[in-house]
């Protein structure tokens, strides 16, 4: 399985996830972290369709962050990610309470109060 978490450095987990630069990219086997990369995330801003692609070309299947929007968060879950919010701390800490279980998948996103009227 493979895990990616928006990082400060590959050593922070990124509060929010539209202000990554970076996601550490860990492959679990065996219940444990097998392998970590950090790979740089260059957009200036989060765009939905780019980011899964950026995920799905790194083979991510799950998506540990501290907060990231609806849209986002739906369009992950659509392209079939597994997605976890209010992850903090150390990227390490994550991934270790992760395979745990101590992570509990993100809720259904909570729809916007402003913005387009589909969105509400």
């Amino acid at each position: 399985m493979i895990v990616a978490v928006p990082s400060t450095d590959g050593a922070a987990v990124e509060p929010h996830m539209a202000n990554a630069r970076a996601f550490t990219i860990a492959r679990m086997e065996d219940g444990a972290v097998a392998e970590v990369a950090v790979a740089d995330w260059t957009q200036a801003e989060v765009e939905e369709t780019a980011l899964v692609a950026f995920l799905d070309k790194h083979g991510v299947e799950v998506v540990l962050a501290g907060s990231m929007g609806y849209g986002l968060q739906q369009a992950l879950k659509s392209a079939g990610f597994a997605v976890y919010t209010g992850v903090s701390g150390g990227v390490a800490a994550a991934l270790e309470a992760f395979l745990r279980d101590d992570i509990e998948p993100a809720a259904p996103g909570i729809r916007p109060l402003h913005g387009p009227p589909w969105a509400r």
